[in-house]
């Protein structure tokens, strides 16, 4: 009973509603010999939005907090799982311009009872570039056409998505039955694609 009131109490506080009041109300069932436990909730007041800041972005883009008014905007209903959407978004967004690790941070602090302030704090990560692919495990028939289908072009700028979208390319070729794929540093701001591959037993 106390581990599902502390549990609603956190889901709701998560929520926008750190203020609110639940009753348990007790119904025993004498001929069952149980008890029947209901949670009346009066949610208090709803926490919005307030400041939305963003600190610590790389030097050309200083206004990162425009890239994420879809997801947390001022004056919308607080919610714990959106503020973290947000930092994520952020992290993707700064990644995608090269900044390999990119690491956000986030602090609320309320500005008055129903008002919460979210600050961010972007620490960018050193900016790297790819190199190429290395294609482990595929017949050297298919290595060309793995190397291809991965999308990566030497020179080009580390993105948050180039290992999925790597994944989903050779997947999509049907030709593998095993496709694990990761980023490897080969040198101070380098990156390679390592495909490690399986062919399909029908081939």
């Amino acid at each position: 009973f106390e581990d599902d009131l502390a549990r609603l109490t956190l889901l709701l506080a998560r929520n926008g509603y750190p203020y609110a009041v639940i009753t348990p109300i007790f119904e025993p069932d004498a001929a069952e010999r149980s008890v029947e436990v209901t949670f009346d909730i009066d949610p208090g007041g709803e926490v919005l939005v307030g400041r939305v800041t963003v600190a610590g972005g790389p030097p050309e883009r200083p206004h990162l907090e425009n890239e994420i008014l879809d997801i947390l905007k001022p004056g919308r209903p607080f919610r714990d799982d959106v503020v973290a959407s947000a930092a994520a978004a952020l992290g993707r967004s700064v990644e995608g311009a090269g900044y390999a690790m990119t690491e956000v941070d986030y602090d609320v602090a309320m500005a008055d009872s129903f008002t919460a302030d979210v600050a961010f704090e972007v620490r960018p990560g050193d900016v790297y570039r790819m190199v190429g692919v290395v294609v482990d495990g595929a017949p050297d028939d298919l290595v060309p056409l793995a190397e291809a289908t991965s999308a990566v072009r030497p020179g080009m700028p580390f993105g948050p998505d180039i290992v999925a979208r790597a994944r989903d390319n050779l997947r999509e070729l049907q030709l593998f039955r095993q496709i694990k794929v990761r980023m490897e540093p080969t040198g101070p701001g380098l990156l390679q694609l390592r495909a490690d591959l399986a062919p399909a037993p029908y081939r």
